[in-house]
């Protein structure tokens, strides 16, 4: 206005979004997997959210054991690059960070691996030779086996065609015979080791 005339404009001032909150993350901070688990496991999912408007999240990892681990950017699932072991790793220690596009946020987080019962491995030969009429106390089969899982005590034990003509000893897994070899009746013995953990 000049006192007397006067014009009139309509304004609209409009307000840009500016990003100004960091994402959230909520998962937890820990996580577990058994061992011997199919890589497509999921091993932690990330949760995670952002009060900015339309805003779209990507993740990633970080820390000591991230070379590990495969991680969607998308859906924030991670997964193992190889088959977790107990025996060789108890856990797995990393980051997991969030990004709305500018600012993130990171949590700490250590997924346990859970101990299986594996089975053990017999590894000694499946053929031997003895001579006819050899020491009853002669041991004519040495079970050798081995179990990863720790502080394991194996139990040796006979089956098959010519069980009833031998002994095992339980603890050892030597085999010994309950009468003299003979070549002419008898030329071989044919059974099942069996070791149980």
């Amino acid at each position: 206005s000049d006192g007397t005339l006067t014009d009139l404009k309509a304004v609209t001032v409009t307000v840009t979004n500016v990003n100004e909150f960091a994402p959230k993350i909520t998962s937890s901070s820990s996580g577990s997997v058994a061992e011997n688990s199919e890589l497509s496991t999921v091993i932690y999912a990330i949760e995670a959210s952002d009060v900015d408007v339309d805003t779209i999240l990507t993740y990633r990892l970080s820390g000591k054991d991230a070379s590990l681990l495969n991680i969607d950017s998308e859906t924030g699932e991670v997964t193992l690059k190889s088959l977790a072991n107990y025996e060789a790793k108890k856990s797995y220690s990393f980051n997991v960070i969030a990004n709305d596009g500018s600012l993130t946020a990171t949590k700490a987080v250590v997924v346990n691996v859970t101990n299986i019962n594996e089975a053990p491995i017999i590894t000694s030969s499946s053929n031997e030779i003895i001579e006819e009429y050899t020491n009853l106390t002669t041991v004519i089969y040495k079970t050798i086996a081995s179990d990863v899982d720790a502080d394991t005590t194996l139990k040796y034990s006979l089956s098959g065609k010519d069980v009833a003509l031998l002994n095992i000893d339980s603890t050892t897994g030597e085999v010994t015979l309950k009468s003299s070899a003979n070549y002419e009746t008898k030329s071989s013995y044919s059974f099942n080791i069996m070791t149980s953990d």
